[in-house]
């Protein structure tokens, strides 16, 4: 049974975020979730599947990582466990496995247009329309926030101010800059109409890789995806600018 990591409290608790790769950082400034608190540590701990078991592994961090109320440093995990990481609280939860799962976009997008070619009431359609609108205004909020790993082992975290971003030497992405072995204008990443990350090669002289398989054309982007250029790792999540003081994915 694949697991998912509850947000239990925050302007966003409940929000569950299913652990569709191996492994999850969560720190203040690396990590697939990113959480702005004193308390902890730039890269805090990871949730990592290890044949089979989900386990939790504290990168040594200062404040500690705390397991149903005791401070460990691994640990296996079970559903129903609760972390906590500074003053945030996290449960493990079970997340069934669905191989025809729709994100919640597309079903919003799609009932507005059942909705919209019904001959029911007006004012069903009104509200669709006003759907659609909050669904246009959340995407147009969205930017892109990276995570860059080194080829000497630092790690940043970047927040893109655009839709839009140049990936190499030539960019303003740091880290990239130093990288030998980039392009000047290696690759970009963007949010497509519909929201999603993508990422797409321009013509780099060593080649894109996303998650090591050389990249040909585009590709969305989701957690736990790594996209390679010359010997720097980047790492691409969605933050929306509304929570950019909360935890981020």
């Amino acid at each position: 049974m694949p697991f998912a990591i509850q947000l239990m409290d925050g302007q966003r608790s409940g929000e569950i975020l299913p652990l569709i790769s191996n492994s999850v950082t969560i720190g203040r400034s690396a990590g697939e979730i990113l959480i702005e608190d004193t308390e902890v540590s730039g890269r805090h701990c990871t949730v990592q599947m290890n044949s089979g078991e989900l386990i939790i592994i504290d990168h040594s961090s200062r404040n500690g990582t705390f397991l149903n109320g005791r401070r460990v440093d691994r640990n296996r995990l079970r559903a129903g466990d609760t972390l906590q990481i500074g003053q945030s609280v996290f449960r493990i939860v079970e997340w069934p496995e669905t191989p025809n799962f729709v994100d919640p976009v597309a079903i919003a997008q799609e009932w507005c247009r059942q909705i919209s070619e019904s001959p029911e009431m007006q004012a069903h359609k009104e509200m669709s329309a006003l759907v659609e609108k909050e669904i246009e205004l959340c995407i147009s909020d969205v930017q892109i926030r990276l995570t860059l790993e080194s080829k000497d082992g630092r790690i940043i975290s970047h927040l893109v101010p655009s839709a839009e971003v140049l990936l190499g030497r030539a960019g303003s992405v740091p880290l990239l800059a130093e990288d030998e072995e980039a392009s000047r204008k290696h690759a970009r990443l963007f949010i497509d109409s519909e929201g999603y990350i993508v990422v797409e090669d321009l013509g780099s002289a060593n080649g894109t890789f996303f998650n090591e398989e050389r990249l040909a054309g585009r590709r969305r982007v989701f957690s736990g995806d790594k996209i390679r250029l010359g010997r720097t790792i980047v790492k691409a999540n969605l933050s929306i600018t509304e929570f950019s003081s909360a935890i981020q994915f």
